[in-house]
Order: C-alpha cells, then structure tokens, then sequence
C-alpha cells in the first residue's frame, strides 16, 4: 500500500518546482498516513523495523537529492544521519512506538470481553523454523524498556494516568526526539533549566560567549549568521551563555555586555539589526547570578521588501476573530456594538449577519524597531509595507458549519505559516473549535490559541476545558501560556492615549 502511494507522487518528490519545505509536507500528509493507517496494534520484528528505515530514507533522498562534496566536488547520496538532520521531524520507527505506547493506555482501561484487549495476547506475524512468534504485548515491554521502565505489568502502571504519560510523552519523546522536548516537559516562563541540543540545520544558535574575537574568527562568525539567516527566511535567535549541549552555563554581566556588542558588530556588517528578546540569571543562590540572553537577528532578504508570515484565523462563530482583526489592523478599540469587525466584511449580508462568509485579508506590520504599523499611522497598504519590515498577513476564514468548504479552501490554498485559533472566554470551545482545530492538525499546521471577551467573564472554565483538549488523544499538546497578545493591545492603547 505504502509502495503505491510512494509511487503515484514519485515524480513530485525530485522536482524542482517544488520546495523541500513543501515536499516534506507532501510526505507527511499523504505518504506517512498510509505507511503508519493501523501501526497501534502492529508486533514490529528488528527485520521489519529494518525495511521500515529503508522505505523511508528512500522517500527523504528524493526529496532531499544529492549533496556536494566539499573536498572532492563530486555528488554523493546523503547519509542517514544527515537526511534525518535536514527532515527535523520524528522518524517512521520513533511514530509507530510513540503510536504504541498512546493505543497501549486506551487498552489497559478496556474490559477483558473487548476483543481489541484479548488480541495482544496473539501472536502476530509469519513463523519460521525455530522462531517464536512475537506478540503485541512484548513490544509495549520494550518500548517501556527504552524509557527506562524495568517493570513487566504495563496494565496496572497505565492504570496511574498521570504517571504512565509521564513515560508516555516526557521519556519517550525525550529519548527520541529532543526536539519535541518543549511540547511534553514542564512549561516555564522564559527558558527551561536546559534547552535541546543545538539543532545544525535552522535558524536558532548557541553561543557561549563571543568576546574579543580574533579577524579570522569574527569573519566566521559572519559567514555563521549569514546562514543562519538565510535558514530562517531573514531571521535567527542567538542564544548567548549557552553551551551547544543546551546548559545554560551565562555569562558576567561584562562578558554579556561584550558579546552582545560583538553580535550588534556581526549582524551591521550584514546589515541587519539585533533585538534582546529576553534574559534570565541561572546559579543566582549566592547573588552574583550569571546571565542568558536570547537575541533576535533580522535582515530583509535582498530579494524582499519585508518579512511576510501568514497567519489563518480560525475559530467558531461569534468568538470575535473579525473584531480581534479589526482592532489589532485598525488601530482602534470596537465600540460594544461590531463597529470594529465592518473594516474585515466584504458583503453586504456580512454587515447584516455579523459572520464572516467569504476570506479576507488585513496586514499588520512592524518596523526595525518592533513599534506596530497599521492603518492609525498610514492610509494604504501599499504604505505600510514601504514602512514594515516585518509584515504579518492575517487570513480571516469563516467560522460558521455553512462555510466548512470555504474555510478549508483558505486553510489549503493560501499555504499560511501558522493558526490562530480563537476562542470566545464567554462561550468556551463549542463544535467548530474541534473541527478548526483538527484541520490544523491534519495539515500539519502551527498553532495558538487566542481567548476572546475576557472582559464579559473570567476564562479560568475556558482554560481548563482547552487544556483537557490539548491533552487529549490525537493532540497531545501542553499549553504555554503567552501574553504576547496582551502586550499588543496594551502599546495600542497607548498608542491611542498619545493620539488623543
């Protein structure tokens, strides 16, 4: 099955038409649903996870193609390890055990008449001569192996909820995939006491400390950002203080001082500009704490003006995505009665209804200096773009069950970066947020949720149901509480206060 699936887009995966971005999205939506359909109840033998490994390398290196060799010139095939480097997602095997472990909880909490728990006690799989056929409850023991679960009775440990996603979600994914450490550890407010390794492909790195550099070496640290830059589309965050293995060992207050002013010299001779994003003391017991500090590099590609990130707004009718849109892109607080939301509407039975039915686009911009560019300073779009150069394409899609299709059509055919799902904190989440929701899922698409009206009522209720959502079965997302939102509106109103 997976053969014929490969096979019918085999042509897509070398052009070069397509970006590698946009092909490894290809793989994930239609390849890998077809490879993992029904892997919760498969018993996995070493030959057959081997096969596994060979099917999917051999779907990255036509997406990936062929690299040059530095010394010799020649083309060569990529290697395994750097194929996974470049994909920056989990692999075939680490989906199936994590989809193990996940199906494994469902079961444990299933009566012994169910035939879906009287089925891991067969045995699975062809026999050979003098072979013992594996069962499916032998792989769940050795995947809780691996997570360093020495126990044999996996059906009482997952009787403890809170305790078998603990070996679920943080060991698991923490063993095999660093990456993913922040969607399943503790959440804390600025940094975690360590961060991932330093990722060699993208735009995030580690640096020590960068303090009296010698020419030689201040020239390397340019070429480093220049790539780094190009990795992140004109973006990159330094993470200053901290080692490549993520320990955050900081810096003096002299020697951050001194590399933040080595950073600002790097990013000049490129043209770009730095911003302190945030900074944190680590080993401050004794009051002489050691600082971190991540940094933001921006420069506009010499082929761009700005900076674009689309953003989809999505959420169910009357959550105020139209209202937020309007307030944030306007420059100006809604009156209580939509006058904010009639800048978003584009028909006359929008204005009557008050629900969006169609797409529509609004632009916010940011200058070199993060100040908020929109339509209070400047009367056309083309205006703000000459003047942004950040520029953020919000995607206003329709909310109501009526408009599902055209909703999807502006989730699909726009391509945008990331989902902003908004939520009513009066209505809490109704049917459409689960539909919203899993299409942002689906597809492969970033989200975060954006709570609305919580001047009407406190959204603790809200809060907590979005949480039980978030953790529930085909999510498996933590929330990361974020003010960022808040802050926007508050330099708004600022913004008004110094107008009147």
């Amino acid at each position: 099955m997976e053969n014929a699936c490969y096979c019918s887009i085999e042509k897509l995966l070398p052009s070069s038409l397509l970006s590698k971005q946009l092909k490894v999205r290809i793989h994930k939506i239609i390849i890998l649903p077809v490879v993992l359909y029904g892997c919760e109840t498969w018993t996995l033998t070493l030959q057959e996870e081997q096969r596994l490994r060979v099917f999917e390398n051999k779907v990255l290196r036509k997406i990936f193609g062929a690299k040059r060799d530095e010394i010799t010139g020649e083309w060569r095939k990529l290697h395994n390890a750097e194929l996974h480097a470049l994909y920056c997602s989990r692999d075939l095997i680490r989906n199936i055990k994590f989809r193990h472990l996940r199906w494994a909880e469902h079961v444990a909490h299933m009566s012994e008449s169910r035939n879906a728990y009287n089925v891991i006690w067969e045995a699975g799989g062809k026999k050979t001569f003098g072979e013992t056929r594996r069962i499916w409850d032998d792989n769940i023991k050795m995947d809780l192996r691996e997570v360093g679960y020495g126990g044999r009775d996996w059906i009482n440990l997952a009787q403890d909820r809170d305790r078998w996603q603990a070996y679920d979600l943080m060991d698991f994914l923490g063993l095999f995939d660093p990456s993913t450490a922040d969607e399943s550890g503790d959440v804390h407010d600025d940094f975690t006491d360590q961060l991932p390794p330093e990722p060699q492909v993208g735009n995030v790195e580690y640096k020590l400390k960068l303090v009296n550099p010698s020419k030689q070496r201040f020239e390397h640290l340019v070429t480093q950002m220049k790539w780094r830059l190009r990795e992140g589309q004109g973006e990159a965050i330094y993470e200053i203080g901290v080692e490549d293995n993520g320990v955050l060992t900081g810096l003096a207050e002299y020697e951050m001082t001194a590399s933040l002013q080595t950073l600002q010299q790097m990013a000049y001779k490129l043209g770009a500009t730095t911003t302190v994003l945030r900074e944190r003391l680590v080993d401050n017991d004794n009051g002489n704490g050691r600082k971190v500090a991540e940094v933001l590099v921006r420069k506009v590609p010499d082929d761009q003006h700005n900076i674009e990130v689309r953003v989809a707004v999505m959420g169910s009718a009357d959550a105020g995505k139209s209202t937020l849109l309007g307030v944030l892109t306007q420059g100006q607080f809604d009156n209580g009665r939509g006058r904010a939301r009639l800048n978003m509407f584009r028909h006359l039975h929008e204005v009557q209804s008050g629900r969006t039915s169609s797409i529509s686009h609004e632009i916010l911009g940011f200058d070199t200096q993060g100040h908020v560019v929109n339509y209070s300073e400047f009367m056309t779009a083309e205006e703000i773009c000459e003047n942004s150069t950040k520029l953020i394409t919000f995607i206003d899609l329709a909310g109501h069950r009526k408009y599902l299709r055209t909703t999807v059509l502006g989730l699909t055919g726009y391509s945008p970066h990331h989902v902003m799902l908004v939520v009513s904190g009066s209505a809490g989440i109704v049917g459409m947020t689960y539909e919203h929701l899993a299409l942002a899922l689906a597809l492969d698409v970033p989200f975060f949720i954006t709570i609305t009206k919580t001047d009407v009522t406190a959204p603790a209720d809200t809060l907590l149901s979005l949480e039980t959502m978030l953790k529930s079965a085909g999510c498996r997302k933590v929330m990361n509480y974020n003010d960022f939102m808040c802050l926007c509106l508050r330099a708004m109103g600022r913004q008004l206060d110094g107008q009147k």
